[in-house]
């Protein structure tokens, strides 16, 4: 399988205590979703299945503890590393709702239909998610619009093509 068959969902980023507990950072809403996915690792050329024995999610931190994986020194071989799991593992979408990564670099026209550029990333502010876009990737101006019902007007993810209430010059 190739990379596009795999979305990144956390990143393994700092050791905790001695016994190969990692401390975690996830992408997923709520953050303790992370642990309802197949979890996977970089390995070589692909990706290797990992077995979580255990989780703590505390205020500032989620800790886990890997199968096989009983040291510092275990453990300092997998900083830094992305997780990931199948995209063809992640539940259905709703009807109007969808996973960051599908709107990620697709083409945002606005209601007069003219061009304002491509999604270049998404944040979450408070009640709603953010769409990041800019016209091309060295541009430093962005776009930053709402992914609520009051902005967006449609989403066609055949056509790659999100279709906005915006005036191109705010």
């Amino acid at each position: 399988m190739s990379n596009v068959d795999y979305i990144v969902v956390g990143k393994i980023v700092a050791l905790h205590g001695i016994k190969g507990w990692v401390s975690i950072q996830s992408y997923t809403s709520p953050i303790e979703n992370i642990f309802n996915y197949n979890l996977l690792l970089p390995y070589k050329e692909t990706y290797k299945d990992i077995i979580i024995l255990n989780y703590n999610v505390m205020p500032k931190k989620i800790i886990m503890q890997i199968e096989s994986v009983n040291s510092i020194e275990d453990a300092n071989l997998f900083i830094n590393n992305n997780l990931v799991t199948l995209k063809n593992d992640l539940p259905t979408t709703s009807l109007n709702e969808f996973y960051w990564h599908q709107l990620l670099d697709k083409k945002v026209i606005n209601h007069e239909g003219h061009e304002l550029g491509l999604v270049e990333s998404l944040f979450t502010s408070g009640e709603s998610d953010i769409l990041v876009i800019k016209k091309n990737k060295k541009d430093k101006k962005e776009i930053l619009i709402p992914f609520i019902n009051d902005f967006i007007i449609n989403v066609d993810l055949d056509n790659e093509v999100i279709k906005v209430k915006w005036h191109e010059e705010l």
